[in-house]
């Protein structure tokens, strides 16, 4: 009535799925390296910004 299920059907789902699961952590810890290296440069200048933070409500018309 539903047609007929191979036997490998299974598996071949559960290894593509097992794939995409890899795949996606893959994405996550490629997504961290690249925030760290980003957080890494924020933090060199991170004087500079707190600096320019303060001054910029002191003299918001001045540049």
């Amino acid at each position: 009535m539903f047609g007929k299920r191979k036997e490998g059907d299974g598996l071949v789902k559960s290894v593509m799925l097992a794939y995409l699961i890899l795949a996606l952590h893959l994405l996550l810890i490629a997504g961290i390296a690249i925030l760290v290296l980003f957080f890494r440069g924020v933090v060199n200048y991170m004087l500079w910004i707190v600096l320019g933070g303060l001054w910029w409500p002191a003299f918001p018309y001045s540049c």
